[in-house]
């Protein structure tokens, strides 16, 4: 599997062996058992790379480099997540992992203070196992006239999308281990273009789409829906099913959206046979 981080290097331990990576990422069919995600990151000049932890609520705290107890003069960063293999049906021996547990994030920041997030996890789908290492956010860091680093792009006074997590935590962060003084002054921030307009029935765009949790948005003419892996019939590229955001996609009809304890959601409505449009 090929680490979309340049300095990165993941590894699948699965009953304390290794366990190969295919290049799609897949692991193979599991049952519960020990499983750990390993990230070793190489560091350059110009780029520095940190681990964090987001828990079900959002909150985001810094990881621990694994290293440091290992090495006092390590030649690499060491992250790593355990993860639980659930039992979903004892009939179908089908087997699971469930987010947020199933993953952490990796936070680069270069000299220039452009910054992006990745997420790094273990999915299952039908039984079937993956290594995900998506890159879920780029965004671009500034200073203040006083020195101090500021993110515009999450400076948001509306509520949260929900897909987005508590960034406040992740600014705080960012100024404890970042010198900004390198960085461009806040009033060169830019806004994102705004999102076309969607006037053709069962037709959309997707706008985000998440592979730790398999789920995404895309933007219709009936507003945002949501999109589910499964419960969308999204088609697998070639063994595991997602989007990719910016793509079209054609949808056959949209339903209430599935909302149960373990999949909370605030949509209100979800597409249904997604497929793209070539």
């Amino acid at each position: 599997m090929k680490s979309p981080i340049e300095e990165a290097e993941v590894s699948f331990f699965y009953n304390n062996v290794e366990r190969e990576i295919e290049e799609d990422g897949y692991v193979g069919r599991l049952t519960p058992a020990k499983a750990v995600i390993q990230v070793r990151i190489f560091p350059r000049p110009g780029r520095s790379i940190w681990g964090l932890n987001v828990n079900g609520k959002k909150k985001i705290d810094k990881k621990k480099d694994e290293t440091v107890k290992m090495d006092p003069r390590p030649e690499y960063q060491l992250y790593q997540t355990g993860v639980q293999i659930k039992e979903r049906n004892i009939e179908t021996g089908e087997f699971h992992t469930q987010h947020p547990t199933n993953y952490f994030v990796l936070l680069v920041v270069n000299a220039s203070g452009h910054s992006e997030t990745y997420d790094v996890a273990l999915v299952s789908q039908a039984g079937e196992f993956f290594i995900t290492f998506q890159k879920v956010w780029e965004f671009q860091c500034y200073r203040d006239e006083s020195g101090v680093l500021r993110c515009p792009r999450f400076e948001l006074s509306q509520p949260r999308p929900e897909h987005e997590s508590n960034w406040d935590e992740l600014v705080e962060i960012l100024k404890k281990i970042v010198q900004p003084d390198s960085f461009e002054t806040a009033d060169k921030y830019r806004p994102n273009p705004e999102l076309p307009e969607i006037h053709e029935a069962n037709v959309g765009l997707v706008t985000w789409w998440n592979q730790a949790r398999g789920i995404g948005e895309v933007l219709t003419s009936k507003g945002r829906v949501k999109a589910h892996w499964q419960h969308s019939s999204v088609p697998k590229r070639p063994r595991l099913a997602f989007l990719n955001a910016g793509e079209k996609v054609r949808y056959e009809y949209l339903r209430d959206a599935v909302d149960t304890r373990l999949m909370h959601t605030s949509y209100v409505s979800q597409a249904c046979h997604v497929s793209p449009i070539e």
